[in-house]
């Protein structure tokens, strides 16, 4: 029987000319066309030496280069940086996972009613294997809270009494809020929270949320 030869195509990536992919991050990818020849006939099958490299090649882009791009990325985030420092301390001293840790986090002047203060009352959540919403903050509030009030509510008994959240942040990567995978959600008319944009202000309250009461909560717990 006569071998029928079938040209084919498959992607080879290079090693030697792509090792930033599994070294420092995606820089450049070399892509070369092979030229296979399938032979059919006996029992007979010839392939190029190369017929697997493309999966072989994608498990590496897919695994390897994501984790290498982080850690590239962060080496250019600040170490003073808010986020920066809650997640180092949650994955040094709490396994990278935090969930459902409520606080109270100050008293501020009611915007809707001039002279009348607000309790708030947030919940963090932390999980370092998300890949979105990796870092949770949900807040809300409830009128001020006298001395008794304080001393008998634990903060999650509080934070239920507030109903519905007022705010939440939902932050991916260390850095100012508002990179890539980052959200800002307030209530809407209609009630429910939605997108909105993030501004210096909320950049100011986000952070002043960790750095002022978050941080030195987990230091203490």
């Amino acid at each position: 029987m006569d071998i029928a030869k079938i040209l084919t195509w498959v992607v080879r990536i290079d090693g030697t000319r792509n090792r930033g992919i599994l070294f420092s991050g995606i820089e450049s990818v070399c892509i070369e066309p092979q030229q296979n020849i399938i032979g059919t006939g006996e029992g007979e099958l010839i392939k190029s030496k190369y017929s697997i490299a493309v999966v072989a090649g994608l498990v590496v882009l897919v695994v390897a280069a994501p984790s290498a791009w982080a850690r590239k990325k962060h080496k250019t985030v600040s170490p003073d940086d808010p986020t920066y420092m809650v997640y180092q301390l949650l994955n040094d001293s709490y396994g990278g996972k935090l969930t459902d840790f409520y606080m109270l986090a100050g008293v501020h002047a009611d915007p809707q009613s001039p002279g009348n203060q607000l309790q708030r009352v947030i919940r963090v959540d932390y999980d370092k294997d998300r890949f979105f919403g990796r870092f949770r903050i949900d807040v809300r509030e409830v009128g001020k809270m006298d001395p008794a009030q304080l001393k008998t509510y634990d903060a999650k008994q509080v934070y239920n009494f507030g109903n519905s959240d007022v705010a939440k942040f939902e932050k991916l990567d260390p850095g100012p809020l508002g990179g890539t995978g980052d959200l800002y959600l307030k209530p809407t008319s209609d009630g429910p929270l939605a997108p909105a944009p993030i501004t210096d202000e909320v950049r100011e309250e986000y952070d002043t949320l960790i750095t002022r009461y978050i941080l030195p909560a987990l230091k203490k717990k």
